[in-house]
Formats: structure tokens, sequence, C-alpha cells
């Protein structure tokens, strides 16, 4: 009786047993599949509804009275303030200066705008040496003072000098843009031409570089009269003549023997020498 009052009591007991354990699955298994997808659609927007989910209100809190917040300070926080730098520092902050292997350049002076200067031409007064010049190829010579300076060229550039050309000058020939002063002197000696067929003696010549037309236009051109001279032993003329392009004048002197042309030109007429190239002319000696 005992024996089976006691297999009573087990058997009740495993039931009480599975019945919590089946309870326990059975709510495990409600909660899954009920509860948890209510709560997940509950907090999901209903868009179908048009209603507009809630943002959740910032737990921060920020203070307005130094005025809103900079740019890109979601939060509303205040970007850390930069150090302020001392005096020292800032004297002794880097400057922009090129490094040592960048040239610098320099500006390109105007050259317009700066006038060329030229140092001053000195006329040297004849000294009282005097030394003869004589051309071996057509055998005339002339006497002129030892401390001017005679230069021969190829050919006179000078219009009424022809042929063969010497240069006698009291200067150096120095670049300038000034003309000629009274201290200066310049001849033109040119010589060798025959005379052309259309010239017959020295007197035609003379005429014909008279002509406006040669020298320059007849508003500017001045010529003084015709003097005749005699230069070792041969008939000669002299004049003075003024034109654009030798606004101070020159001296002209010519002569002709066996048909051959030999023409002096004194530059500027008012040079204070004009004595010297005078004893300079007169003492030319022709073959």
């Amino acid at each position: 009786m005992a024996a089976k009052k006691k297999s009573s009591v087990w058997r009740t007991a495993g039931l009480t047993a599975l019945l919590l354990v089946a309870c326990a699955a059975l709510s495990v298994a409600t909660i899954n599949l009920v509860v948890i997808p209510f709560l997940n659609s509950a907090t999901q927007p209903k868009a179908q509804t048009g209603t507009v989910p809630q943002v959740a209100q910032a737990t921060a809190t920020v203070d307005f009275e130094e005025g809103p917040p900079p740019p890109g300070t979601p939060t509303g926080e205040l970007p850390t303030p930069l150090p302020t730098l001392s005096k020292d520092q800032l004297h002794n902050a880097p400057t922009a200066e090129y490094p040592p292997d960048v040239p610098t350049l320099e500006p390109i002076p105007d050259i317009d705008a700066v006038a060329p200067t030229f140092a001053p031409i000195i006329g040297l007064p004849p000294s009282d040496e005097w030394i003869t010049y004589t051309n071996k190829e057509f055998g005339f010579s002339f006497e002129y003072p030892s401390n001017w300076i005679i230069e021969a060229t190829v050919k006179s550039k000078n219009s009424v000098i022809p042929g063969y050309g010497l240069i006698v000058r009291n200067y150096e020939d120095l670049p300038t843009k000034e003309d000629k002063t009274i201290e200066q002197l310049k001849i033109d000696i040119g010589a060798g031409r025959t005379l052309p067929d259309s010239i017959p003696d020295l007197t035609a010549w003379a005429v014909q570089h008279l002509d406006s037309k040669v020298i320059g236009s007849e508003s500017i051109f001045s010529a003084t009269p015709i003097e005749n001279l005699v230069i070792d032993g041969v008939p000669a003329v002299r004049w003075t003549q003024t034109a654009e392009m030798i606004p101070q004048g020159n001296v002209i002197v010519g002569l002709v023997k066996d048909n051959k042309l030999y023409v002096f030109s004194a530059y500027p007429a008012t040079s204070k020498y004009i004595s010297t190239f005078d004893r300079i002319v007169s003492s030319f000696q022709v073959p």
C-alpha cells in the first residue's frame, strides 16, 4: 500500500515538471513570435499614415548669450581657441623670404629716359712744330701741326671733296650729338679726280658747286663771293658756304693742275683756327 502511494507521488511530480517546461517553451515562442515583432513595428515610422517620426531631442545644452555657434559644429560646441602669440614670438616668426638659390630680378632701366653723356671734345691749338705729309700715290704734299691728327681714307665722304681723301683735325674723333665749337677744326682733302668733260675748268666747277640744288634748298643755302688765289703757282678759288647740313658753314678751296682736281674743306667756318687752315693750304704742293 505504501509502495503504491509513493509511486503516485513521483508520477505527479514528473507531470508537474513536464508542464513547467512546456509553459516555459510556450512563453519563449510567444515572445519571439508576437511580442518582439510588435515592439519593432511600434518603433518604426509609419510612412503610410503620413506621420513624421519624432527626432530625439539633444541632451547637450548650448549657451547662446555670446551668439550662435560657428558653422561646422553640429553639437553646438565652440571650437578650441587659437593660442595668442606674444610680441617676441611674432618678432621671431619666419618671413616670406626667397630661398638663396632663387635670383632676385632687378628692374630694367628705361634706356630712353636716360640721356647719354659724352666726354667734352677738346680742340688742340696748333703747336709751333710743323711736319710734312707726302702722298706717294699722287705725289702731293703739305705741312700741318705735329700735335694734330691726320687720317687717310680710301674715298672721301664729302660730296664736294672727290676722289682720295685725307682728314686733318685738332681733336679726337669721339661720339657726340653736339656740333663743333670754335675750338675745333676738321679739314677734308680730296685729290686725284680728273675733271669730266662737262666741267672745262676750275671756274665752271666752282659755279656748279655753288648751285643750291647741289648743296641745299634755295631758302637755306648761301655762299660768299668766290675769291681767286694762287697755290704753288697754280690758280685756285676759295669761298664759304652754309646749308641745312652745315649750319656753321665750311670753307672750300679748289685748284686744278693737269686736269686733276684738288679740293680742301674746313669745318666749321667759325673755328678760330681758320688761319691755320689757310697756312696748310698755302703749303700744298702738287707734282
